[in-house]
């Protein structure tokens, strides 16, 4: 065989066996979760309570801020506190010397009970006033009160 012969034979192979290449799609993905954060807490605080004749009744604000991803719903849920009887609020003494007893206050909010996500860049604030009678507090033995409320804001 001459050089010609080889060379269009050569030719001859890579016209009829061209090369293929394999094709594949690969899907990038991610999934944002629903969340809600807590991310500042200003806890309710009467100060001292002085008893007379004619104790004024008393209130106090608190606050929770909070952020929920964004477009997810939310709830937001407030315990009746540690010390509660049904659905009755009550401070505890937790000094000895007024460790039995239990004053009632009232805890009410104005937020919503849901809502929607606006996302970590603009956060909520619920607002809570406290309540508590000048009666009920001006029989009370000396002490620091305290009472728990779990407040749940959930997706």
């Amino acid at each position: 065989m001459n050089k010609f012969t080889i060379a269009i034979a050569a030719a001859a192979v890579v016209c009829v066996f061209p090369a293929t290449a394999a094709d594949t799609n690969i899907d990038v993905r991610a999934n944002i979760k629903a969340t809600c954060v807590i991310d500042q807490v200003t806890s309710i605080d009467f100060g001292d309570l002085n008893q007379g004749t004619t104790a004024p009744d008393r209130t106090a604000p608190g606050n929770v801020r909070y952020w929920c991803t964004k477009g997810a719903t939310y709830t937001v849920a407030t315990g009746n506190g540690n010390n509660a009887s049904g659905t009755q609020r009550r401070m505890k003494g937790v000094a000895t010397t007024n460790s039995t007893e239990y004053p009632a206050y009232t805890l009410t909010s104005a937020a919503p009970a849901s809502g929607t996500g606006t996302g970590p860049g603009a956060p909520a604030t619920v607002t809570f006033t406290a309540g508590v009678k000048g009666v009920d507090y001006n029989v009370l033995s000396v002490g620091q009160l305290k009472d728990t409320v779990v407040v749940t804001i959930a997706p």
